[in-house]
């Protein structure tokens, strides 16, 4: 099966999305399919090096950036030039992507698979635009998906009711996790307990929370922000106008560099505005870590509170500082919920979840909706 791959980015920009495809590319060719990935130049630089894999082509097509948007100009052209894919699954997140996409698909006479990450809210000066996108293009290049594919029930009746998509095109299927994440070994707290966080520091991501959260009583734990992002200097700035103790900016980590800090860590805190589905949340779970995640789309269908993590609310650094006070002398809360998070983790395989998305590639070439 031949399987084109599209987004506006990819690795090594930061980003669930990117680490999705990166992932189901990867298995998708393990499994024996042929895999073309399409994906603007934005963010890569020529010393970064992608790994050769047998089966698998990634082509970084120039690209600008109008109104905070990438634009790939050569992107129809280029869909258009290789001989007919199987399959067209492009990743939704950005404007005119998945638009492009669909016109190569329907002029190829080829399905086209939307996977619809997150229901990104406008914003900006240029928000006005991306407003009128949703409201009058993009319901249109959803319900003219061959399939649309979301993480949880939630997002399927998100598309169905504000896209106005079929019931029978959306298909539900969740993220999935690394091999190299499922962590063997035993876990207890360390004395003074070590809190991780890793993700893009974007307004998204919300780790102001977790910082003041941290206000007066940082020099109890450990804590490391693994990632970078364009909030990187204000967020250290705050750290050090609140003398925050014992806080690591630790900047980007990838391969075994970032499962090392989820190794070496106790409590995963994900403080998000909103999410998909956070594969970071998965990858800590399957650490054997103790999600603590605010009650937002996306976290909440994965953690139920008091069972396999916490849930705090969203803003809300003083109740964030009193679960974290409280997990420091409760061992056995700590052990229950990291037993009971392991063991969800283990439904969520790169290698189950890219059969899944056989199954739909193939089920969609049979009967074509």
């Amino acid at each position: 099966m031949r399987i084109a791959q599209i987004a506006a980015l990819y690795k090594p920009s930061l980003g669930g999305l990117e680490s999705v495809m990166h992932e189901l590319s990867n298995q998708l060719v393990a499994d024996g399919c042929a895999v073309t990935i399409f994906t603007s130049d934005y963010r890569w630089t020529s010393n970064y090096k992608d790994q050769k894999q047998k089966g698998l082509k990634i082509l970084r097509l120039r690209s600008t950036r109008v109104a905070g948007l990438v634009i790939i100009p050569s992107l129809l052209y280029r869909l258009l030039r290789v001989p007919r894919f199987d399959i067209y699954h492009v990743h939704v997140a950005q404007a005119f992507i998945p638009e492009t996409t669909l016109i190569a698909a329907k002029i190829k006479r080829a399905p086209m698979v939307a996977h619809f990450h997150l229901d990104v809210a406008p914003s900006g000066k240029f928000g006005f635009i991306f407003k009128a996108y949703k409201k009058f293009l993009l319901p249109r290049t959803l319900r003219s998906a061959s399939r649309v594919v979301v993480f949880s029930e939630a997002q399927s009746q998100l598309v169905q009711q504000k896209y106005q998509v079929r019931e029978d095109r959306v298909s539900i299927i969740p993220n999935g996790v690394r091999e190299d994440f499922f962590y063997k070994g035993t876990r207890t707290l360390h004395a003074r307990p070590r809190i991780l966080f890793v993700g893009r520091l974007s307004p998204q991501k919300n780790v102001i929370q977790l910082l003041q959260a941290l206000v007066g009583v940082s020099e109890r734990f450990e804590v490391f922000i693994v990632g970078d992002g364009e909030l990187r200097p204000e967020l250290e700035q705050f750290a050090k106008d609140m003398e925050l103790k014992n806080v690591h900016f630790t900047g980007r980590a990838d391969g075994k560099e970032v499962v090392n800090f989820y190794a070496q860590s106790d409590i995963f805190v994900l403080p998000s505005l909103h999410e998909g589905m956070p594969l970071v949340l998965l990858e800590a779970m399957a650490m054997g870590l103790l999600p603590v995640v605010t009650d937002v789309p996306g976290s909440r269908e994965i953690i139920t509170d008091n069972k396999n993590g916490l849930i705090v609310t969203l803003n809300d650094s003083v109740s964030l500082q009193n679960k974290l006070l409280k997990l420091r002398n409760d061992s056995k809360t700590y052990k229950k919920l990291t037993e009971h998070a392991r063991l969800l983790s283990k439904l969520y395989g790169w290698k189950r979840v890219a059969a899944e998305f056989e199954e739909l590639y193939e089920a969609t070439l049979e009967r074509p909706l």
